[in-house]
């Protein structure tokens, strides 16, 4: 359905489930240092951040494409100006020289 063959989709649950028994023992240890409460804070200021980066990030990815389609649009329009320019002046080159013929 999304063109991944089963084992890529395989390798990428297992890299998730990795990192998340990682993270486990990361926010678990800093935890018992720190206290839960802490943990909380740091972990809701750092969701927070990557919230607004991802945002940020896909704001900016938006107009990217926006612009790289208004910017082929504007080259098509003007490579067809030019092209039918062009045609219409060898039509009319043809056309005077026969009149001069």
């Amino acid at each position: 359905m999304f063109g991944v063959t089963k084992s890529v989709g395989d390798g990428f649950a297992g890299f998730l489930s990795i990192f998340n028994m990682g993270g486990r023992f990361v926010w678990s240890s800093t935890s018992d240092y720190t206290g839960r409460k802490n943990v909380y804070f740091i972990y809701f200021l750092f969701g927070a951040l990557l919230y607004c980066l991802v945002l940020g990030l896909s704001f900016v990815a938006f107009f990217y494409i926006c612009d790289l389609g208004f910017r082929r649009s504007i080259e098509t329009t003007v490579n067809e100006a030019s092209r039918s320019n062009l045609e219409i002046s060898a039509s009319m080159a043809r056309k005077s020289r026969l009149q001069l013929v």
